[in-house]
């Protein structure tokens, strides 16, 4: 970005140089004291005040038009050329800048969905886990399956329910999801 800007300040400053130079030796070496000379030396003096004036003609610091006219005014060709400029850095490097920061929040925003994603992952590996091994505890006779009679036993105990509460269900939920298990109706669900 500072290369383009140095690159166009060099190439205006040389009009700038030309025009001081031409009024010098048409006014017999008189100094310019017009008021686009005075502007040019404030805005467009030497290099530093080019490159900043051309920087503050893409952010907003100086309306760019001010500095077109005083261009335009030395050549027409410098004040086409200060347009080629804006059109340039707002239209062509300035947007790929953004681009460029909206990919990586992109990238940034599909990291945290990936994110997302493997934390409910592995939340329902631990619901499968947690669930599992609440049948496992409620199969009391050690068989492998559970009955639906050993169920109803086992959530009759009131930490089994407050154990379904921090799933946040309910204990006629766990009766249903005994119905859904049992899908041969034989009133025994496998472990």
């Amino acid at each position: 970005l500072f290369f383009i800007m140095y690159f166009f300040a060099l190439f205006f400053l040389h009009g700038v140089s030309e025009h001081f130079r031409t009024y010098y030796e048409d006014n017999d070496g008189a100094i310019c004291e017009t008021s686009l000379c005075l502007e040019l030396q404030s805005l467009c003096g030497d290099v530093v005040n080019m490159v900043l004036s051309l920087f503050m003609s893409i952010c907003g610091g100086v309306d760019w038009r001010d500095l077109w006219v005083i261009l335009r005014d030395v050549s027409w060709v410098y004040g086409w050329a200060f347009i080629f400029y804006i059109f340039f850095m707002v239209f062509g490097v300035l947007n790929v800048v953004v681009a460029t920061f909206v990919e990586q929040s992109s990238l940034i925003s599909q990291r945290d969905r990936e994110l997302v994603t493997q934390n409910e992952l592995e939340k329902n590996r631990q619901y499968y886990n947690n669930i599992r091994g609440f049948f496992e505890e409620a199969d009391l006779d050690g068989s492998g399956t559970l009955s639906s009679q050993e169920f109803e036993d086992y959530l009759g105990d009131e930490n089994v329910q407050a154990y379904f509460q921090s799933f946040e269900l309910d204990v006629t939920q766990a009766n249903t999801l005994f119905r859904l298990l049992d899908w041969d109706e034989s009133d025994d669900v496998d472990i």
